[in-house]
């Protein structure tokens, strides 16, 4: 395997539904409520990822013939970290398009 398919591997674990929820979020909070909303979009992105992780470790430690791996080390948080981030920095252009696309609120 490698590099571009393990990169690649590692998003699509979230499966169809989180990315609907990924690309959902990042577009439709900064297109409904301005700038100050990509960095809650970006915020909630990022608590899907770690909530999601955790349970998928979780998972994993409670199985009866677990060895030892994958467990939550700093390789695991440093993954996430990777994670959060990357997919952040992907998602960011989205929300940038939301704000360029909305219409500013007239005051009548």
């Amino acid at each position: 395997m490698n590099i571009s398919e393990l990169f690649l591997s590692q998003f699509q674990a979230y499966g169809i539904f989180g990315w609907i929820i990924f690309v959902g979020v990042s577009f439709l909070l900064p297109y409904r409520f301005g700038w100050r909303a990509i960095f809650l979009a970006h915020l909630a992105v990022a608590c899907f990822v770690i909530y999601s992780d955790f349970q998928w470790i979780g998972t994993e430690m409670k199985k009866p013939d677990w060895d030892g791996r994958p467990d939550m080390d700093i390789v695991f948080s440093l993954g996430l970290l990777f994670r959060v981030v990357v997919l952040n920095i992907l998602l960011l252009p989205l929300a940038l398009l939301a704000l360029w696309i909305r219409k500013p609120k007239t005051e009548a």
